[in-house]
């Protein structure tokens, strides 16, 4: 038997939150040691709406306040320009360092029981806050679908694809749903980075992360993109301090010096992919990127019995063509009155999916909302 559920805000986050059991629909994203970790690295307001049966919190849904200095890829008018968003601050559903929105509950019912609540909380800490709009960003469907349950005039906005690879029980069946000479080609990339010479590891953030941050910098400078030294030290420290306790680095070194790293986090469930880091002078032209971010990950994943690698959003050929499935992510609007026209989001939607031509079989949910 179940009983009534409340809410509580959590403005500023608490030091400690009995969230580990939330296990259906979240990721360390959603986490409170990540969550605290975001708010020291913005500078901005983060919180959450926690609801609770009793003593026992069954579902939880972070958010955070825009401060305009946010990346372009987080900032609502930029990412919704196409849907004509205006406003200057939002209250954001979702998590402010990592392009997911999320509602980890008990089980799939807590979560539908929660959220009626949950969007009523979140409608007036906006108005608390007094932003021009509270939505979503980065939510995947089944979420989308419960927002919509109670606010079924919305129309989502297509924004991205999470990209996960379910993890076999075997190297050997790595990658799964691919053809046997893709396989096969996999297969050779492995081989050419296993023999090219690298002490191969997993290390802790705390232990590389000196290392790391000119090999990143490095990386996004030939991007096209330059990264002040101290501020990225200070980002990276505060991620090893906060967060130390589920980061993994996966590395490749040469002598003992660092070529190439890829930092993820666990959840328990899931092993998530976050920043690459590479010397490119120093790499043997080996496959070094998918070295240390789809196959030294994957076979840790394999190892401790983790069911999805998380390799996030954007580029997805290399992803797809290495068996990952693609989880539509949407933005939804949770304002009381509509930010958006929904002919508007309909036309994005269907503009976006003919930009990314991926195939029906591709996409773990296949998008809507495009009509």
């Amino acid at each position: 038997m179940t009983g009534p559920l409340r809410v509580t805000t959590l403005d500023p986050l608490p030091d400690r939150a009995d969230w580990d059991r939330l296990r259906d629909g979240g990721s360390y994203y959603s986490a409170l040691p990540w969550l605290r970790c975001s708010s020291r690295m913005t500078g901005g307001p983060v919180g959450a709406v926690e609801v609770r049966e009793g003593d026992r919190v069954v579902a939880v849904a972070p958010y955070w306040i825009t401060t305009g200095r946010e990346n372009p890829w987080r900032t609502p008018t930029k990412v919704l320009a196409p849907v004509a968003l205006s406003g200057d601050r939002f209250l954001i559903a979702g998590t402010s360092t990592g392009y997911v929105s999320e509602v980890p509950a008990v089980d799939a019912e807590y979560r539908r029981r929660a959220v009626p609540l949950i969007i009523d909380a979140l409608q007036k800490q906006a108005a608390d806050h007094g932003v021009d709009g509270c939505l979503a960003l980065y939510a995947r469907t089944e979420l989308v679908e419960e927002y919509r349950r109670i606010l079924p005039d919305r129309t989502p906005v297509l924004l991205d694809a999470e990209a996960v690879q379910p993890v076999p029980a075997t190297f050997d069946a790595y990658p799964a749903g691919v053809s046997a000479a893709r396989r096969r080609r996999v297969r050779a990339e492995w081989r050419r980075f296993e023999q090219a010479g690298y002490a191969l590891g997993v290390e802790r953030l705390a232990d590389c992360r000196d290392e790391f941050v000119p090999l990143y910098r490095q990386l996004e400078r030939r991007h096209g993109t330059e990264l002040d030294t101290d501020e990225l030290h200070r980002v990276l420290s505060e991620m090893a301090r906060t967060c130390g306790d589920a980061d993994r680095v996966f590395t490749a070194r040469r002598a003992g010096r660092l070529v190439a790293a890829c930092l993820c986090y666990v959840d328990g469930r899931q092993l998530i992919a976050r920043m690459f880091a590479v010397d490119y002078s120093a790499t043997a032209d080996a496959f070094e990127y998918f070295g240390v971010t789809y196959y030294l990950p994957m076979r840790y994943a394999i190892a401790h019995g983790y069911r999805w690698l998380s390799l996030g959003t954007g580029t997805f050929g290399p992803k797809l063509a290495r068996g990952a499935v693609l989880h539509p992510l949407w933005a939804v609007d949770l304002s009381p009155t509509p930010l958006w026209a929904g002919g508007a989001a309909s036309a994005e939607n269907l503009r976006r999916l003919d930009d990314y031509d991926v195939r029906p079989t591709q996409w773990a949910d296949p998008p809507r909302w495009q009509s």
